[in-house]
């Protein structure tokens, strides 16, 4: 098999932002199923956890060095600790995203390397916790965005359950969450293609 050069790799990563801009203005429409053709798209930019996974983001932006750094939450205590997060907590950064390229004037944000923020627990709901990555894999793995699969977790179906805006507007923590990674790796993938090495 033929590597890729740096220019297919750059390619591909300019597909997929434009496949992810796209996806995003159905989101804003409020089509929500464009939520698992997003996951799909994640999975393969940024998704780790398996030797098959080769995240092209991640990689290309460590060819180019880029680092990518978000500002992502940062809580007081271990999330382990905390109670659920609640729907009031939820709506805090929603439509803010959870992870972002630059801090707001919010005191609790602080900045992390991107792909450590991704493995570390974002969301508590019983004696569930979520990391990002996980929460976009499981979208991808089990509703469509890369393979369908017969039987959904209990996880992902309690990170399902609906919390309301209180302007109307019906969405779950899987959406916001995979919406708000989107929104970033759109950001941070101009970055790295506009980076000259």
């Amino acid at each position: 098999m033929a590597k890729k050069s740096l220019r297919q790799k750059e390619q591909d990563l300019s597909n997929a932002i434009g496949f992810l801009k796209d996806y995003l203005k159905k989101i804003d429409e409020e089509d929500w199923k464009y939520v698992n053709a997003i996951s799909g798209q994640l999975r393969a930019l940024i998704g780790t956890g398996s030797r098959s996974l080769n995240p092209l983001l991640i990689n290309l932006a460590e060819e180019k060095s880029v680092d990518l750094e978000c500002y992502a939450f940062s809580y007081q205590r271990e999330l382990e600790q905390m109670p659920d997060l609640t729907n009031s907590m939820v709506l805090g950064f929603t439509p803010t995203p959870v992870v972002v390229l630059k801090p707001v004037n919010r005191p609790t944000f602080r900045k992390k390397k991107f792909n450590k923020w991704i493995e570390e627990p974002i969301l508590k709901l019983g004696d569930h916790l979520y990391t990002g990555n996980e929460i976009i894999r499981m979208v991808a793995e089990k509703e469509g965005g890369a393979h369908y699969d017969d039987a959904l977790p209990e996880k992902l179906i309690k990170a399902k359950e609906k919390v309301y805006h209180k302007s109307g507007t019906e969405f779950n923590h899987v959406q916001a969450i995979i919406v708000s990674i989107a929104m970033y790796v759109v950001e941070v993938s101009e970055i790295v293609l506009n980076k000259d090495i």
